[in-house]
């Protein structure tokens, strides 16, 4: 489970709770989380679990994703696509922050034969 705020632009405050694999981004309503920004494109980007790790992916938007980790400024764009993403960090996708508030991971469990875990 991943848990998002937009802390800048329209709907400033919103929080976003999100589960399952892939969450994707934009302006479109199809997408999990719509934001109505004119910077955003219909489908923006993806927030993915993937090998234990939650990836921000750029799906080449025209205006690209920056990601600030630690004050320091990450753009997406061009051959750079994708990026981890963690506690605090925040997305800047046209006017819009999106800030990371919790990160969770799906619990690991055994097989009825006791031997590794599921998948």
């Amino acid at each position: 489970m991943i848990k998002l705020k937009t802390i800048q632009g329209e709907g400033k405050g919103s929080v976003f709770n999100c589960n399952g694999k892939v969450v994707e981004i934009g302006r479109a309503t199809s997408n999990r989380i719509v934001l109505n920004d004119p910077m955003i494109s219909w489908r923006h980007g993806a927030i993915e679990l993937n090998r234990g790790r939650y990836m921000y992916k750029d799906l080449a938007s025209r205006n690209g994703t920056t990601l600030y980790r630690n004050k320091k400024r990450l753009v997406m764009k061009g051959s750079v696509r994708a990026r981890t993403i963690g506690k605090n960090d925040e997305l800047l996708l046209g006017a819009t922050v999106l800030k990371v508030l919790e990160i969770s991971f799906p619990l690991k469990t055994k097989n009825a034969g006791g031997k590794g875990a599921s998948r």
